[in-house]
């Protein structure tokens, strides 16, 4: 089975990419939805972001933007970094794959991290709700 487009590049297309304007996988459409999916995933990272630094900065605005960069940026990168980028070595995707995720991982873990601290300070309860 093969990742790459089956339609003929145009004449401006195969210019494009013979001087390394455009990179070949870019032909297959696949890998403009990813693309969009993770500049998707980087606009909700940007938005929880601003949104947790909206008053200020303080200790509970780093959860939304550590979790949103590992959930809705890093963790669609590390999906897609795999089996998308079929140009690159196979051990190179693996470990691209692999770091992405543990990446995303440290981010959600160290976002639960600060909330979880967060509480303790101010003497709330934890897990008193379903968010």
């Amino acid at each position: 089975h093969s990742f790459r487009s089956t339609t003929k590049p145009s004449k401006l297309q195969n210019t494009s990419l013979k001087m390394g304007i455009v990179p070949e996988s870019f032909r297959d459409p696949n890998n403009r939805r990813h693309g969009t999916i993770v500049v998707v995933g980087l606009c909700l990272a940007v938005i929880f972001s601003i949104s947790g630094f909206y008053n200020g900065v303080n200790l509970f605005a780093f959860h939304p933007m550590l979790m949103s960069v590992g959930i809705c940026l890093l963790m669609p990168m590390s999906l897609l970094a795999f089996p998308y980028n079929m140009m690159k070595p196979l051990k190179e995707r693996t470990n691209l794959h692999g770091n992405l995720a543990v990446l995303a991982v440290l981010c959600t873990v160290a976002g639960f991290v600060v909330i979880f601290y967060n509480k303790i300070i101010h003497g709330k309860q934890h897990f008193v709700s379903w968010h």
